[in-house]
């Protein structure tokens, strides 16, 4: 039987995105709200547009959280417990390794009170579908378990909804404010 430190460090040899590290950090939920943070996120997106500066953030944010939790459940079965997770400059990292609770959404979004959680809850959904798609190439052996999984996440609770059936978002994003456009853009979608 796989120990959760093999399958933890297994995964993480797929990229830093699917890292977890152990200890330290300042809980998420405080880095998405602190000021400095969205400031900095702004200043390296070259803009003066914090909403559009604050969701960028999380959808990276987001990126770091799916992508162990998605290659954990994908490969091993294991429900990594990610509802205490923590930032530090190497990305996402836990009081210790377990299993538990997914994450929930709600304290996350509700960091960022003026962007709309529409925008938010889209960027977790979009960012769980990049996080499939990477582990899926990654791993084509595991893919079917990624893809099961994230229909079953994105048929439940603030995801259900927020992709159409072809993956694309519902809500904007708001990169197009900062001059880029999102691989799966609503605005494209409608032209």
């Amino acid at each position: 039987m796989t120990t959760i430190e093999t399958a933890v460090a297994d995964i993480a040899a797929i990229n830093a995105f699917f890292a977890i590290g152990v200890g330290g950090g300042v809980p998420l939920v405080e880095r998405l709200h602190d000021d400095a943070v969205i400031d900095e996120t702004a200043k390296r997106l070259l803009t003066q547009d914090r909403r559009a500066a604050a969701s960028i953030l999380f959808q990276g944010a987001m990126a770091r959280l799916w992508s162990p939790y998605v290659a954990l459940r994908a490969a091993y079965g294991i429900s990594i417990d990610l509802s205490d997770a923590r930032w530090s400059d190497d990305g996402v990292r836990v009081p210790s390794l377990r299993e538990g609770p997914r994450f929930a959404l709600e304290p996350l979004v509700a960091a960022l009170p003026w962007v709309s959680p529409l925008v938010l809850y889209g960027n977790a959904a979009s960012a769980l579908v990049g996080a499939v798609g990477a582990f899926s190439r990654a791993r084509p052996g595991d893919a079917s378990r990624a893809d099961s999984l994230q229909r079953e996440l994105l048929a439940e609770g603030p995801l259900a909804g927020r992709l159409d059936r072809r993956g694309v978002r519902r809500s904007c994003c708001l990169y197009y404010r900062v001059g880029g456009i999102c691989g799966d853009c609503v605005l494209l979608a409608v032209r």
